[in-house]
């Protein structure tokens, strides 16, 4: 999530951006769509629904698959990740560190203050250890580690994968994916192996890029209608016709699946175009909103969901359209979450700063 400054990899830093406003836009319709525990004084509005169904589709297997992507990259083309012991540590700090710095310090005590928690009467330092430590209820903090289980179990299947045909791979790891739902999902290393497929066709994707590359622009239109129409068939089979039966939720797990690979396929292509275009290329660049969510791309994630929590257990009485509403926790916790991260920018600033010049002071 944190934008990388790589060669080559613009494409992957414009696809980053477009996956952290999709996850942002996705929480923001979350009340609506039923999927977060609010009641809310007018939470009805079915194209709200359908926007935030369409987005929840594909946006975290769009994280992934950039990981993946991203990886293989950093592997194979600037020959890093030698050992898996440095690399674990420093997934380790760049993941769980995090992790448990934004739950205990900012999401346990902002989300505690506006009440957004049931159990009103437990302490602080409880919600700490039950949501973060032992992961009960890390809300959207539960992807960094899904990410940094799927990294370690990566490392010890890639060997593998490599030596076996891609097809077969995907053909298993889709497998592993449909069959993890049912395993236990501590520390979310069910969810790790559920989402390894898109991780694999990130990594596998880069390795091939060169030579793949003509022949996904040229079906990029192709890949656009049969996404938005595996979608909406999908659609209609959750919420108006109601499937049930183990053949049935098993169909629709793979529709799910696919739907994901698609839509991350369709996107990755239209961005690939774009990005052939070196004048479109440069203003994307240089367009200073582009900028500063690249920027805060990694602390926007982190800090925006407690924010729009926040903003919803606040306003839940208030009565709004849903669509006014809609907006304000998008742009609110995206502008709330840039100014904090660019504090604590300013922070860590002045502390080296001041750190520096202690260490000058001492040496003279």
């Amino acid at each position: 999530m944190k934008s990388v400054n790589l060669n080559k990899l613009n494409h992957i830093s414009i696809l980053r951006n477009i996956a952290l406003i999709c996850v942002v836009l996705g929480h923001a319709g979350c009340i609506y769509a039923g999927k977060w525990n609010f009641n809310v004084v007018n939470s009805d509005s079915k194209l709200l629904k359908y926007i935030t169904d369409y987005i929840y589709s594909f946006h975290m297997p769009l994280f992934v698959f950039i990981s993946g992507y991203v990886y293989n990259h950093s592997k194979e083309t600037l020959y890093k990740y030698n050992s898996k012991r440095d690399f674990i540590i420093g997934k380790w700090k760049r993941l769980i560190i995090p992790y448990i710095l934004t739950g205990i310090v900012f999401m346990i005590p902002l989300q505690t203050f506006f009440s957004v928690y049931e159990d009103k009467e437990s302490f602080i330092v409880d919600k700490a250890i039950k949501y973060i430590i032992f992961a009960q209820r890390p809300g959207h903090l539960w992807y960094l580690l899904m990410l940094f289980n799927l990294f370690i179990i990566f490392t010890i299947i890639e060997k593998t994968l490599n030596r076996n045909n891609v097809v077969l791979n995907l053909v298993i790891l889709e497998i592993i994916s449909m069959v993890s739902i049912k395993l236990p999902n501590t520390y979310y290393i069910s969810s790790a192996f559920s989402y390894l497929i898109y991780f694999y066709i990130g990594y596998i994707l880069c390795r091939n890029i060169y030579r793949v590359k003509r022949t996904l622009i040229n079906n990029r239109k192709k890949y656009l209608i049969a996404n938005i129409l595996l979608f909406n068939i999908n659609y209609i089979l959750i919420n108006y016709i109601k499937v049930d039966g183990i053949l049935s939720k098993l169909l629709i797990l793979f529709l799910n699946s696919i739907i994901a690979i698609i839509a991350i396929i369709c996107l990755f292509t239209y961005i690939l175009k774009l990005t052939d275009n070196r004048y479109i290329l440069n203003k994307i660049l240089k367009n200073k909103n582009y900028k500063l969510i690249s920027k805060h791309n990694f602390n926007i994630y982190l800090l925006h969901q407690p924010i729009m929590l926040s903003i919803i257990s606040m306003m839940k009485t208030v009565d709004i359209m849903p669509e006014a509403f809609y907006l304000v926790l998008f742009l609110a916790s995206l502008i709330i979450s840039v100014l904090i991260s660019t504090g604590i920018e300013l922070f860590r600033y002045n502390l080296l700063k001041l750190r520096n010049g202690s260490l000058k002071q001492l040496n003279t």
